[in-house]
């Protein structure tokens, strides 16, 4: 298999450096340009980026001078594919029009999530509705879910038909997902931030989106109603959500953990998990600090604890790595699933 040659629009963003991390080195697709705007542009990404997800850029990015992330600029690079880390503002201003002239464009930006020809997926989950993109002649544009939707959607993906009435959810999100420099540290020290512009609404649309059903060609949202209340906490990375949903009669805890404990992966993927869920025993976990890479690749895998049933009512805990399963990585696995069906050629 010929390498896909790809870019990275955003590529200085805690989102686009995390889409760095994965294409490097990556077995099926190439890192060929590294798109921006100001200052770092014409400058090598070493220079250009001040790096936060690890101790070095990659070898493979390093040397990359910078792109004007332009519509014409992005064209001249000769990619094929860009991976989107834009926020929707810009995002509304180049992605449908770079999809329509060929290149193909899978965003992590919320702007196009909910048009009705884009795809909203997480692969394990709605993998099939990325079969409404098949035979088009333009490139194509497939969105990733909302951080913390990715995360909820996966714990709840597996018991989604034993539950009724509304699932109830609060989030505990850590600053990454504020980007870079995000929330002020006298905000984020020491408190916690009980509102998130838009975060409250993505958790109410999206899941609607992500386990409706497709119907030639068109999905036809789920009945899942999710009641969030959504804040900021001082932790670096990782997710916490907390869910509860009544279950249908007669069902018990035990087919509750059987379900998200079988919930499999996807073969033939490079960066798919072998396990999506991990099934934490202990009463304490997930945790920020001790689940936010679990999986392999790390940080691939959402953790789901605190299983409980009481009095048919379901209570439980998940965590996702909001810049690599919510992020990024959710990205790049998407790419790889349209690259394996024949979506991308």
């Amino acid at each position: 298999m010929d390498r896909v040659r790809c870019g990275v629009l955003g590529a200085r963003g805690i989102i686009g450096q995390r889409f760095v991390e994965m294409l490097s080195g990556h077995p099926w697709f190439e890192l060929g340009a590294l798109f921006s705007s100001g200052e770092g542009v014409g400058r090598p990404y070493s220079e250009a980026v001040r790096w936060m997800i690890g101790p070095d850029v990659p070898g493979a990015a390093s040397d990359i001078v910078m792109t004007e992330g332009a519509f014409s600029g992005v064209r001249r690079s000769g990619v094929d594919m860009v991976f989107s880390a834009l926020p929707s503002e810009a995002a509304a201003s180049i992605e449908r029009k770079l999809s329509d002239s060929g290149i193909h464009v899978i965003s992590n930006s919320s702007f196009h999530r909910m048009d009705p020809d884009v795809p909203l997926v997480i692969p394990e989950v709605n993998g099939g509705h990325l079969s409404m993109l098949l035979d088009r002649e333009e490139g194509i544009l497939a969105t990733n879910p909302n951080c913390t939707t990715t995360g909820l959607v996966m714990a709840l993906a597996p018991i989604a038909d034993l539950l009724e009435g509304p699932v109830h959810v609060s989030s505990y999100q850590a600053i990454s997902g504020a980007g870079y420099p995000g929330v002020p540290s006298l905000e984020a020290l020491g408190t916690v931030l009980p509102y998130i512009s838009g975060e409250e609404e993505k958790l109410i649309e999206e899941p609607v989106k992500i386990l409706g059903r497709l119907d030639d060609g068109m999905i036809v949202g789920s009945s899942i109603r999710i009641v969030p209340n959504c804040v900021r906490v001082g932790v670096r990375d990782g997710h916490l959500i907390s869910f509860s949903a009544s279950l249908k009669d007669r069902v018990d805890i035990e087919e509750v953990k059987r379900r998200m404990g079988s919930f499999t992966g996807l073969e033939g993927l490079p960066s798919a998990p072998k396990r999506p869920l991990v099934l934490r025993k202990e009463n304490d976990r997930p945790r920020p600090d001790l689940d936010s890479f679990a999986g392999g690749p790390l940080g691939m895998s959402v953790s789901v604890g605190r299983v409980r049933v009481d009095e048919g009512m379901l209570r439980a805990f998940a965590l996702v790595n909001n810049t690599i399963r919510g992020g990024a990585g959710n990205a790049v696995l998407i790419a790889e699933q349209c690259l394996k069906e024949g979506i991308i050629r």
